[in-house]
């Protein structure tokens, strides 16, 4: 039985950034595979890609000099822990979450609540998160080339019906109410 723990999180505000912004969040460690994710925004030209999450240790210091050797750094922002995460939200257009493993995927999650399209790694809880491709994409394991073709055609997919579905899905199984009432399933 899996009962999931409640995952609030307020509406975004507008989009206000002008072009194509990738966004990932997470503590940089090999574990969340931010390396993967940079060659694959290596070979596409003026998107932005936006980091959330603590990177002032070894892993960030590495990454950052690898977006620079792989000359992305300019385009790359770390922007390191953050307490708003819905305005974090509103700037980025899709989320790309490559962990290894991840056992849920808190951001997942969120983005689905806030409306942001979702490419994650086929691994992990992400697969039962995400679907078959019902309520976002999942590109293929440590796949560089399937990962940067999903990034390219989600900048022109329409995502109403596959958003509709992720933000019902996570609005549902990620409420208080159905926690309360898994956990007095369970208990009873």
């Amino acid at each position: 039985i899996v009962i999931y723990q409640p995952i609030e999180i307020s509406p975004i505000p507008p989009k206000t950034h002008q072009g194509y912004v990738v966004g990932s969040v997470g503590i940089t460690s090999t574990q969340k595979n931010f390396q993967l994710l940079m060659d694959a925004m290596r070979t596409i030209p003026d998107m932005q890609l936006k980091i959330a999450g603590f990177n002032n240790n070894e892993c960030g210091a590495y990454l950052k000099e690898y977006a620079t050797e792989i000359g992305i750094g300019d385009r790359v922002e770390w922007l390191g822990v953050i307490d708003d995460m819905p305005d974090f939200y509103s700037r980025i257009d899709v989320l790309v979450a490559c962990g290894k493993q991840e056992a849920l995927g808190r951001s997942v999650v969120e983005a689905m609540k806030c409306r942001v399209p979702v490419i994650a790694m086929r691994d992990g809880g992400y697969v039962e998160l995400i679907g078959e491709g019902e309520r976002g994409w999942l590109f293929e394991k440590d796949n560089v080339a399937d990962l940067k073709n999903k990034i390219l055609q989600s900048e022109t997919y329409d995502w109403s019906n596959t958003l509709d579905k992720a933000e019902q899905f996570a609005n549902i199984a990620f409420s208080e109410e159905t926690f309360s009432k898994e956990i007095e399933k369970l208990l009873n």
